[in-house]
C-alpha cells in the first residue's frame, strides 16, 4: 500500500497475517500527535492501533488503481483499505477472507472504501467470506458500482456515514447482478443515516440473487 499511486496494477498476488500480533511491544516510544500510543495489549499480544495499521494494505490519494486476481486473507484490519480521496478504482476476481478486528472488535473487513469524494470504484466478480466484519464496507464515499458477480458468503455490504468527514457522503452507488448466500446483506452502521437512505444517496439495489 501507499499514499498517492498512479497506474497501480496488483495483479496475482496475495496479502495475508499482516499485524498479526506480538510477543512483545514493537513500537514503546510511538505516540501520535495528541498522545495516544499507536500500539496496544489486546489478549495477550501487542497491535499496531487500527488507524496506524494498513491490515492487508492501505491507499490514499491514488489517481487509479487495478487489483486483479489478489487474495487477502487473515489480516488484523481490513483485507484491502481504500482511505480518503482514491479515485479510478477497479477492484476485480479478488478473494477477501478471514480477516480479523484489529482492535476491540474493529476491522475485520474484506474490502473497505473510505472517504472518497469521487471515485469512481468498479467492485466486479470478487468473493468474499469469513470476515469478522462485512465483506464490503463503503463508508463516506461516492459512485461506487459493486457488479458482475460479486459473491457474499455470510457477511454482506454495509454503509457507514459519519457526518464529520465534511466533502464527502455516500452518493450514488449501484448494486447489481451480485450473489449473497448464508445470512450475507446489505445493511447500514454507524453515522449519519436517513430512513430513506436508498433514495437518499441514490443507491440502486437489483437483479441480486438471494436478497
Amino acid at each position: 500500500g501507499g499514499p498517492r499511486n498512479n497506474n497501480l496494477l496488483v495483479k496475482n498476488s496475495i496479502s495475508r497475517d499482516n499485524n498479526y500480533g506480538w510477543s512483545y511491544d514493537p513500537a514503546p516510544n510511538d505516540f501520535t500527535a495528541k498522545g495516544a500510543k499507536k500500539t496496544y495489549l489486546w489478549n495477550g499480544k501487542w497491535y499496531v492501533r487500527v488507524g496506524h495499521d494498513a491490515g492487508g494494505g492501505k491507499f490514499s490519494g491514488t489517481g487509479s488503481a487495478t487489483i486483479e486476481n489478489h487474495t487477502a486473507y487473515e489480516n488484523h484490519g481490513p483485507g484491502m483499505w481504500f482511505d480518503y480521496n482514491n479515485k479510478n478504482v477497479i477492484v476485480r476476481n479478488s478473494v477477501f477472507h478471514h480477516n480479523v478486528p484489529a482492535e476491540e472488535g474493529w476491522g475485520g473487513v474484506g474490502l473497505f472504501i473510505e472517504f472518497n469524494s469521487e471515485g469512481p470504484f468498479d467492485i466486479l466478480n470478487n468473493r468474499f467470506y469469513g470476515n469478522d466484519a462485512s465483506g464490503l464496507t463503503i463508508a463516506e464515499s461516492r459512485n461506487v458500482d459493486v457488479t458482475n458477480g460479486n459473491r457474499f458468503e455470510g457477511n454482506g455490504i454495509k454503509f457507514r456515514n459519519l457526518a464529520a468527514r465534511s466533502g464527502s457522503s455516500v452518493q450514488n452507488i449501484l448494486i447489481e447482478g451480485n450473489i449473497f448466500s448464508g445470512g450475507a446483506g446489505i445493511s447500514t452502521g454507524a453515522g449519519n443515516i436517513p430512513t430513506n437512505w436508498q433514495s437518499a444517496w441514490n443507491v440502486v439495489i437489483r437483479n441480486n440473487q438471494g436478497f
